[in-house]
């Protein structure tokens, strides 16, 4: 038995990944780069973006994505400082990720009760973060790692749910599909990052419909 209970960010993080089985990451390039975002998105009824804090776009188009589309959940991504961290709830972002982690940023997360997606790549920081009440994490880069080292955490940490992201493509995305902690996959390669015509707007949404069938078969067989 578990003698730490999932604290609250935790918890609000994990009802977001368990409707979205693809997260994809986006850059805004520019300025106005929020807007075929937030179209695509509904179009394709994706129901989470996480924008990457690499362009000085991300916290004014996060603001525009939510006045503008509001079902949206839009998070800021590679958020690395407690500044950083209080930035993304000024801009008003539903959720919060990290490639990593620090004990700044997890007291913050629990202290504001923000939706917050830690990353970790060792047994160690697992333990961490299970042991604060943080049940779901980002295990970053799950390229390199790869799946077999995935599944040999189930059993230590059956409790814990991965959100899978780094060095994962088109080509590789179903072998994480497989595992039962995974619970979702993330990836700038999920959604295109321009605007798109109509005919490659079709394309992109008829793959995405694909990949989401995929996930779920490979899931309900585990």
């Amino acid at each position: 038995m578990r003698t730490h209970m999932e604290n609250t960010s935790s918890h609000l993080m994990g009802s977001i990944l368990k409707r979205s089985p693809f997260l994809p990451s986006v850059s805004l390039k520019t300025e106005n780069s929020w807007q075929a975002i937030g179209e695509f998105a509904t179009k394709a009824s994706l129901m989470a973006v996480e924008v990457l804090l690499r362009t000085p776009h991300a916290e004014k188009g996060i603001f525009q994505l939510k006045e503008k589309f509001p079902d949206l959940k839009v998070g800021l991504g590679t958020v690395l400082s407690l500044d950083e961290f209080k930035r993304a709830e000024d801009c008003g972002a539903d959720f919060v990720v990290s490639p990593g982690m620090t004990k700044e940023l997890l007291d913050r997360a629990e202290e504001m009760e923000v939706a917050y997606l830690p990353g970790v790549m060792t047994p160690s920081e697992i333990q961490l973060l299970s042991s604060r009440g943080f049940w779901n994490a980002k295990l970053f880069p799950a390229g390199f790692l790869g799946e077999a080292y995935l599944k040999t955490l189930e059993g230590p940490y059956p409790h814990m749910r991965f959100c899978v992201a780094g060095a994962i493509s088109e080509d590789t995305w179903s072998f994480f599909a497989q595992c039962v902690q995974v619970r979702s996959i993330s990836g700038t390669w999920i959604m295109p990052q321009d605007a798109l015509d109509e005919t490659q707007t079709r394309a992109w949404i008829e793959k995405l419909e694909t990949r989401h069938f995929q996930f779920s078969k490979f899931q309900s067989l585990i």
